[in-house]
């Protein structure tokens, strides 16, 4: 939920702020010490001290939190993820992309595709597919149910350098 609505870059260094200021401080294992996510409960109580952005927002996340560390809501591997939606949509504050990018992530869905998300339609765009939302979507329409990885592919796009030309007509050029 912290990654909804702004870019990787800002989530980020919302995520880093978090750990810092609320995470466990424990040792890695070599016996240097390291900084944990926080649990739930912290953020649950004290997420408002860092988080920055809408009120709602930070209320929401505050909210799944405090159901998170309640057990009033649970997500498992295990978990049928088109209940697990339903559960996540009946949250204040968790919309479509949210509960979709859960079910990509919890419960492995392979057929997830996140047509509003901004990085996907800019990786479409650089692999040569429409980035129009409708457009994009009648597209991935052909890879279910397998639209997870279309959605992996096209964020890595996003990611990727910019190539002017393919390696294959490169190679028909030499």
């Amino acid at each position: 939920m912290i990654g909804q609505q702004i870019s990787v870059a800002a989530a980020r260094t919302m995520v880093t702020s978090l750990v810092h200021s609320l995470g466990a401080v424990g040792e890695d294992g070599t016996g240097e010490p390291q900084r944990f996510f926080p649990s739930m409960e912290t953020i649950a109580e004290r997420g408002h001290e860092e988080l920055r952005g809408l009120t709602a927002r930070i209320r929401a996340i505050t909210r799944a939190a405090a159901a998170l560390a309640d057990g009033t809501l649970t997500l498992g591997v295990a978990d049928d993820s088109a209940e697990l939606r339903a559960r996540l949509l009946a949250q204040p504050g968790i919309g479509p992309w949210t509960a979709d990018y859960v079910r990509m992530r919890v419960v492995h869905d392979p057929d997830v595709f996140l047509p509003g998300d901004s990085a996907m339609r800019g990786g479409a765009r650089r692999a040569g597919l429409p980035a129009e939302t409708k457009a994009l979507t009648e597209r991935a329409s052909r890879s279910a149910p397998w639209r997870s990885y279309v959605t992996a592919h096209l964020w890595r796009a996003a990611l990727s350098p910019r190539q002017t030309t393919s390696p294959h007509h490169q190679r028909e050029r030499k």
